[in-house]
């Protein structure tokens, strides 16, 4: 699953909820409400254990607000 941790505006993700995991990735697209540094968190659990990872997104000003 993924949410948005920090940053100066909302997310919107294209999958809210569980996320497909396939080959051992998973991926969404998100769009970004306004620019600036973003930490996002993906997070996994098989009901046993529980990861997650932090991926931080830059959007400038100008550049297009949707990405994978």
């Amino acid at each position: 699953m993924w949410m948005q941790y920090r940053g100066p505006g909302k997310v919107t993700f294209g999958v809210s909820g569980p996320t497909l995991v396939v080959n051992g990735q998973a991926s969404t697209s998100a769009t970004f409400a306004v620019p600036g540094t973003y930490l996002l968190r993906a997070t996994a659990n098989d009901g046993q254990l529980s990861k997650f990872v932090d991926v931080t997104v830059t959007v400038k000003p100008g550049a297009s607000t949707q990405g994978r």
